[in-house]
């Protein structure tokens, strides 16, 4: 009876663990990315682009360009170069070259920003095979896991908080 209850116990603990594990890397949808992809912040649009610049920073993107009075921020997260995954909330990926972020900032009401919130996985070129050509152009396709969306959004709030 013992024995019976101690393996029962232990698939349940592994069960858990493997459910827990599958949460924190959820994909997302076409409808549940634009819902977790935008985000509202009861501060001025300034304020929130500020905090989004350094949030990328301190996440190790690349600010390719900024534009405060547009309020959109690109930047670039290049996969190959590191070594570490301390960066970007543990994003690696063996075959992205680089995630692009896009950030629009919209104050339409004084006081409250809203974020949207654009991430998107760079693939390589693809090597020509028997059914394709040469492709020379690398390609792109949304992020689709939860942590980094609410991974950024979550560094920018806290730099607001400060």
């Amino acid at each position: 009876m013992f024995n019976s209850l101690l393996k029962y116990a232990s698939l349940l603990l592994a069960v858990s663990v493997f459910l827990m594990s599958c949460a924190g890397s959820e994909r997302l949808s076409e409808s549940q990315l634009a819902e977790i992809s935008e985000r509202d912040f009861s501060v001025q649009k300034n304020e929130v682009f500020q905090a989004a610049l350094m949030a990328l920073n301190d996440n190790g993107f690349i600010v390719r360009s900024s534009n405060p009075s547009a309020g959109i921020i690109e930047a670039e997260f290049i996969t190959r170069a590191r070594s570490d995954d301390a960066n970007f909330f543990g994003y690696n990926s063996r075959r992205s070259t680089a995630v692009q972020a896009t950030l629009s900032l919209n104050e339409a009401i004084a006081g409250r920003t809203t974020v949207k919130l654009d991430l998107q996985e760079v693939l390589p070129p693809m090597a020509p095979n028997q059914y394709t050509p040469v492709s020379t152009e690398s390609t792109t396709r949304p992020l689709r896991e939860v942590r980094y969306y609410e991974g950024l959004f979550r560094e920018i709030e806290r730099i607001i908080l400060m």
